[in-house]
């Protein structure tokens, strides 16, 4: 191929003038009512169809603003490309096109092509619509466009050579994107095989792909739900591409100039909410892993390093060519500013880090080849009534065979996940945080999304409530339509203002954005159902009340002879369970009843502190077995809000008399004077631990009343929270829920 500037100067003094305005143009004509409208030749008589050498695909809908200057630009690259032996053809494919798109293409002159189609289709749909020009193509290369942008008059004549060069496992991109309209910037693509690795996070190729017509035989364009957050059908095309084995490479010195449109159909997409591509055939564990496995090695073992950046705006100045193509473009649409670009900045996408492609490798070895009934979404893995709960329910979920496999995801910070020793032999559980710790918010949940739909793509998504699982389903929940999502409900964190307590709106809100996408909203006590019912008088049906399982130990009831004068609380450390309340507890049990010894176990919460020398302090525990129970006379709680504590069942189930007070649903499991002891107790802590202790001195003064609580607490679990009566809610909640039987 000669040099630019000398292919330009001989193509302009054969045609007579600077950029052949009149080269051989075309009137394209109209038949409306049938899907093909025209066809017409280029000067010549048409050759045999499988002579043409590029098809360009043209998108319409409603563009009579630019379609003129798309056409003229798209001409005056097939006039350049025509000078060169290449022969082109130009489909027309009007997409419930308006009024004015139709005239405005019917004016439009077509130049260059050795043949002309105009068909009209009812797609609603960009990658449909692409589909319909390739239907119709005859040439040996397939070159889709869109009817808003330009292109460099060099472009199908490089990009052909190129290709021809490369093979036909090779896909094309335009190496250079000039962005002008409502947003003007630059940006420049290179190292492609930096950019394949990079798709799981973010597109770095563009919409112009171009390929030899066995690739589409292949794969076809699909159709992207935007109402299921589904978006970018070129971006799922050529992800789809690479994973059927393709190459993706870009063509140096064309460009694309890419219009900017505020009011455009994705532009108001991207405003209603957070877009991904589809799930697609890439990232599928085992052949993301069988394809990018060198990428990954080579970036974790340093042998890929991150580029360097440079300043590509003035690398785009000082190449005389681009400057010669960019005043072309200016002549067709002044819009595109020689001035403005002199001065622009510019980026490429292949800058960004590998770092997301890299984690979504090793949450991908984490799962192999499996596929899950069911996806847990933590935040951590650490000892907590609900997570407890909710290790129950996967349990219950695999034993009845309700749910065949399940994934745990956790993503949140934790020094450590304690509990994960706990989760059943055969359960997988991908830490998205530890390996994302590198990683924002954003990037961690589109992982996480995009792992989901790929191996539970008709799971059960179990959510408890957290930060992460939160913004997971704020802003994934369109791409998980065919899932059930089960929401867990415990209590509303609360807070105090003005002297008295305040509820969160947390998960309130969270409720109030979700009811609709929600299967089933799961508490562990009524209460909880009961205010939730109340507070949103809607989808009354989606609200469950399971109560906790509460395996047998070494039940039975406290003996009636010569108590142990110690009494137990154990729980988390932190600012809910109001233990500002037990150096006041201590304080009092020393003078009211100083041979009655209070132990206190329990794990801080991150960054809270306590005076720990006001009270017998004996360390954290991971379960509540984990205590010499009995050798306590009764367990003592104390918290500012909360539902049923799984510790206040735990204690029941040991024989334990619990002293709580009356808030959220503890009164589920304590009849206060039956099951245990409830107190209506005020915020003043000195105060609220005087009835504490005048509730235990109850206890005290008469044996045979600790050992009748004892009895009746261990029959109310049994009764209540027993395996047989666990299971049946199980098969209740979600029997009925259709699930895919898993690999």
């Amino acid at each position: 191929m000669f040099e630019l500037s000398t292919r330009v100067a001989q193509w302009s003094l054969r045609a007579g003038k600077a950029y052949c305005d009149d080269f051989g143009t075309i009137k394209l004509g109209y038949r409306f009512g049938t899907k093909l409208l025209y066809t017409g030749n280029f000067r010549e008589k048409l050759p045999k169809v499988g002579m043409l050498d590029i098809s360009v695909i043209l998108n319409v809908h409603n563009e009579a603003r630019f379609i003129a200057r798309t056409m003229r630009s798209l001409s005056e690259a097939a006039e350049f490309a025509h000078f060169e032996g290449i022969r082109t053809e130009l489909i027309v494919v009007l997409d419930c096109a308006d009024e004015r798109t139709r005239q405005a293409v019917q004016r439009t002159r077509a130049t260059g092509f050795n043949k002309v189609q105009v068909v009209e289709c009812e797609n609603r749909s960009l990658g449909l619509s692409r589909n319909t020009g390739c239907d119709l193509a005859h040439g040996e290369y397939l070159c889709p466009q869109d009817a808003d942008d330009l292109v460099s008059f060099n472009y199908f004549a490089d990009i052909l050579a190129l290709a021809k060069r490369r093979g036909r496992e090779t896909i094309l991109f335009p190496e250079w994107l000039i962005g002008f309209g409502a947003s003007r910037w630059m940006s420049r693509h290179e190292n492609a095989a930096r950019g394949q690795f990079l798709m799981v996070d973010q597109h770095a190729f563009n919409s112009r792909a171009f390929f030899h017509r066995s690739v589409y035989e292949k794969q076809r364009y699909e159709h992207p739900d935007h109402t299921r957050g589904h978006a970018y059908e070129d971006y799922l095309f050529n992800s789809t591409a690479i994973a059927n084995g393709f190459e993706l490479d870009y063509c140096p010195g064309i460009v694309l100039y890419y219009r900017q449109r505020p009011n455009s159909i994705m532009a108001s997409a991207r405003r209603s909410g957070r877009l991904e591509v589809p799930h697609n055939p890439l990232f599928s564990p085992k052949k993301y892993m069988a394809r990018f496995e060198k990428e990954y090695g080579q970036v974790r073992s340093g042998a890929w390093p991150e580029p360097a950046q440079y300043d590509i705006a003035a690398a785009y100045r000082a190449n005389n060519a681009l400057a010669v193509l960019a005043v072309a473009a200016n002549r067709i649409d002044p819009i595109i500013d020689t001035a403005l670009l002199a001065g622009g900045t510019g980026w490429a996408p292949t800058w960004a880090s590998c770092e997301a492609a890299a984690v979504y490798y090793e949450m991908c070895a984490e799962v192999g080849d499996r596929t899950f009934t069911d996806v847990f979404v933590l935040p951590y893995l650490r000892p907590g009534g609900a997570e407890r709960y909710i290790l129950d329910v996967m349990r219950g979920l695999l034993n009845t065979g309700i749910g065949r496999n399940a994934l745990v995801i956790t993503g949140e910070y934790a020094e450590a996940h304690t509990w994960r020793h706990k989760l059943p032999a055969y359960v997988t559980c991908v830490d998205v945080y530890s390996l994302g710790a590198r990683l924002n918010d954003e990037q961690r949940e589109r992982l996480t999304a995009r792992l989901i739909m790929s191996v539970a793509p008709d799971a059960r998504i179990h959510v408890k409530t957290s930060f992460f699982g939160h913004r997971l389903i704020k802003y994934h929940h369109p791409h998980f339509r065919q899932n059930k999502i089960i929401y867990y409900r415990f209590c509303d964190d609360m807070h105090f203002e003005a002297g008295t307590l305040a509820t969160s709106g947390f998960g309130t809100e969270f409720i109030c954005d979700h009811l609709d996408e929600f299967t089933k909203l799961v508490s562990d006590n009524a209460a909880t159902v009961a205010d939730d019912v109340n507070r949103f008088d809607l989808h009354r049906e989606k609200w469950v009340c399971l109560p906790a399982l509460i395996e047998p130990g070494e039940r039975k009831a406290r003996p009636s002879g010569s108590p142990n004068k110690r009494v137990l609380w154990a729980s988390r450390i932190g600012q809910q369970k109001r233990v500002s309340l037990l150096p006041h507890l201590a304080l009092e049990l020393s003078k009211k009843m100083p041979d009655v010894t209070l132990d206190v176990y329990g794990t801080f919460d991150h960054g809270f502190q306590i005076d720990m020398s006001k009270f017998n302090y004996r360390g954290a525990f991971s379960d509540i077995t984990d205590i010499a129970l009995d050798q306590y006379d009764a367990f003592i709680y104390t918290t500012w809000y909360d539902g049923l504590p799984n510790i206040i069942l735990e204690a029941m189930a040991a024989g334990l008399p619990v002293i709580a007070p009356g808030i959220g649903g503890i009164a589920d499991a304590i009849t206060d004077g039956d099951t245990g002891i409830l107190l209506d107790l005020p915020l003043d802590d000195a105060q609220a631990a005087s009835q504490y202790v005048q509730a235990l001195g109850l206890l005290y003064e008469d044996p045979t009343k600790l050992a009748c609580l004892s009895a009746n607490a261990l029959n109310y679990i049994s009764g209540r929270h027993g395996r047989a009566g666990y299971l049946a809610g199980i098969k209740r909640i979600f029997g009925d829920t259709n699930y895919e039987k898993a690999a």
